[in-house]
C-alpha cells in the first residue's frame, strides 16, 4: 500500500555542492526505483546544531515528500543507514487530510437556532425570595 512520507535528512557541512547533488540523485532513483513517487524536494542552508552530531556543529538539511509503499519502508531505513553522508534522518508517515464538503453554488446552511430558557420575572423572584425568608428555622 503507498502511504505518503516525509523524509529530513542531515548532511555533514564539509560536502559540496556537487556531492549533495550526488546524494540527492541517488536517493531520488531508489525512491523512484522501489515505485515510489516524489512529490517535493528541498534543501536548506547549513545550520548550527543545538548539540554535536558525530563531532560535527553544523549540518545540511535536505527534505523529501514522498508517496512510496510501505512494504518497502525496511529497505528505505538501511539505504539512510549505510549511506556514510547521512548523519542524521527522520522519516514520519504523513496523514491525509480529510477536506470539509464542498458546497455547491448558491448552497447556504441553516442558521442554528438555539434555545432560550424561559426568563424568570423579578417579582416572581423576589416573592420566592420573601418565601424564604419569612420560614421559621427549627
Amino acid at each position: 500500500m503507498i502511504k505518503p512520507y516525509q523524509l529530513t535528512i542531515i548532511l555533514p557541512p564539509h560536502i559540496n555542492e556537487k556531492e549533495q547533488g550526488v546524494f540527492q540523485k541517488k536517493l531520488s532513483s531508489f525512491i523512484l526505483e522501489k515505485k515510489g513517487e516524489i512529490k517535493k524536494e528541498s534543501s536548506f542552508e547549513l545550520k548550527e546544531f543545538a548539540y554535536p552530531i558525530r563531532k560535527e556543529e553544523k549540518g545540511i538539511y535536505l527534505t523529501f515528500s514522498f508517496d512510496f509503499p510501505s512494504e518497502e519502508i525496511s529497505d528505505l531505513h538501511e539505504f539512510l543507514r549505510l549511506s556514510s553522508l547521512v548523519l542524521r534522518y527522520l522519516l514520519q508517515q504523513k496523514e491525509k487530510k480529510i477536506s470539509p464538503p464542498i458546497k455547491k453554488a448558491g448552497e447556504t446552511t441553516p442558521p442554528k437556532t438555539i434555545q432560550q430558557k424561559p426568563k424568570v420575572k423579578m417579582k416572581e423572584l423576589d416573592k420566592k425570595i420573601d418565601e424564604i425568608l419569612d420560614e421559621e428555622i427549627i
